[in-house]
């Protein structure tokens, strides 16, 4: 352990400044990383601005949607993907595999919605 130890300083000692600063930075934990990263940012704090009314609309209705729906469509696709590529139609096996990630992804959005809320 303490080879590594010695290694990583005589690494930090042969770097830039830059690569350096940066070295320290990871040792400062994750969330003081951000913080500092943050602070000269042009970035939106949270509820500076709301979202519209459509969006909320949007956000009411399909939140009302089971979880379990979109992991049943997905692990659908999946086996309709393969049934498809099963009966030689390469292609079509291929798009309907790639509804996968959209529809998790979807499932996920829906999660944060009803976990977190709308604004």
């Amino acid at each position: 352990m303490e080879i590594i130890h010695n290694q990583v300083q005589n690494d930090q000692e042969n770097t830039s400044v830059g690569a350096k600063d940066f070295t320290d930075m990871t040792h400062q934990g994750i969330s003081e990383v951000a913080t500092a990263f943050s602070r000269g940012s042009n970035g939106v704090t949270a509820g500076e601005n709301g979202e519209g009314t459509l969006t909320k609309q949007i956000e009411s209705l399909t939140s009302k949607i089971p979880s379990a729906t979109f992991l049943s469509l997905a692990v659908g696709s999946v086996g309709l993907a393969l049934l498809l590529r099963l009966a030689g139609n390469r292609d079509d096996a291929q798009f309907v595999g790639h509804w996968v990630p959209t529809i998790l992804l979807l499932g996920l959005y829906n999660k944060i919605v009803k976990l977190q809320g709308s604004e």
